[in-house]
């Protein structure tokens, strides 16, 4: 009798699609097994789905239930404003007020929306289009180093009045003012606690291939190939641990977060704010970390290991997109 409780009650989950996280206060359904999710967006009260055979959205009337909109081959998605922007294999999407309007520029890597202004990372450059005019102007990214024919920009991000290109070189800054700042790993070995451990220069991330940038809450949280990156103006001088190390740039303060300590892989995909945590994405896992990038707590219970993406809604809703389908982590009162 016993057994056949239990077996009902786990027949009861799986067919509501349903998994508990260890952690009672999160819940996570499984929304889309079928969709290998690339990027994510949350635009007119759905979540947007970005593959690479096209672009889908959830219908009205049923969560989980997805319909293709685009055949684009997409690359990265974003909300601004009231505007759904598509950056994909032919060129850009934007979504406004339910009307569509395509850019056919080639191969589009991301982009973001300044005013009526599309900024677009293309192969080797940064390509402007205004919206009422359709009127383009291309701007080379700089390349710091004479070995690197072009910087690649692969990311954007608008913060702190500033342009933030990622590429798979580093992290670039353009100013308002159109000057350029540029972040770049610099791994130096040194004992802390009488093992050996990375640290980085002040110009330095965890790693030159970014990932993705996210701005949000005065902080802007760089995902790279070896590791988390958090750069505000609050954080204080010099707190060091074998996972975290904070330095002071004067204007700009970074911390850094790296080490498998800290997170199940340094292969980070995709982090963002939500409820108060750091929810990080790597190619082995999920964690929730507090505000210091420090406490961590493992999220158990998706359909694949491997994360994508992630997208935070509605306060606290996390759409997350990994190797083996999509799913909603609900963050519980």
């Amino acid at each position: 009798m016993k057994d056949k409780i239990c077996f009902l009650y786990i027949l009861f989950i799986v067919l509501n699609h349903t998994v508990f996280a260890a952690d009672e206060a999160i819940s996570i359904t499984i929304l889309a097994a079928e969709l290998n999710a690339r990027a994510l967006a949350h635009h007119g009260n759905r979540v947007w789905v970005g593959t690479r055979d096209g672009l889908y959205t959830q219908q009205t009337t049923s969560l989980s239930s997805f319909k293709k909109i685009k055949p684009y081959s997409v690359n990265e998605l974003s909300a601004v404003n009231d505007s759904l922007l598509v950056a994909h294999n032919g060129g850009v999407a934007v979504l406004q007020e339910g009307e569509w309007k395509n850019y056919l520029i080639g191969s589009s890597y991301a982009v973001t929306l300044v005013a009526n202004e599309l900024i677009v990372a293309r192969e080797s450059s940064l390509l402007f289009i205004d919206l009422k005019s359709s009127a383009s102007r291309s701007e080379a990214v700089p390349a710091v180093e004479s070995v690197y024919l072009s910087s690649l920009p692969r990311q954007l991000c608008r913060a702190k009045s500033s342009l933030w290109i990622g590429t798979e070189f580093g992290l670039h800054c353009r100013l308002d003012n159109g000057s350029w700042r540029y972040y770049r790993s610099e791994v130096r070995t040194q004992e802390l606690t009488g093992r050996s451990a990375h640290t980085y220069a002040t110009e330095g991330l965890c790693g030159n291939r970014i990932k993705r940038l996210r701005a949000s809450q005065n902080r802007i949280l760089v995902s790279t190939n070896s590791g988390l990156t958090s750069i505000d103006k609050e954080w204080q001088l010099a707190r060091r641990s074998e996972e975290c190390l904070a330095i002071d740039e004067g204007d700009v303060a970074v911390k850094y977060c790296y080490g498998n300590a800290s997170l199940p892989s340094n292969d980070v995909r995709d982090a963002c704010f939500i409820k108060g945590y750091v929810a990080v994405g790597t190619k082995s896992g999920l964690v929730l970390l507090n505000s210091d990038l420090k406490d961590k707590k493992l999220v158990n219970g998706l359909p694949d290991g491997e994360i994508n993406c992630l997208c935070p809604a509605l306060g606290n809703h996390l759409f997350v997109g990994t190797k083996g389908g999509l799913a909603l982590v609900l963050f519980n009162s």
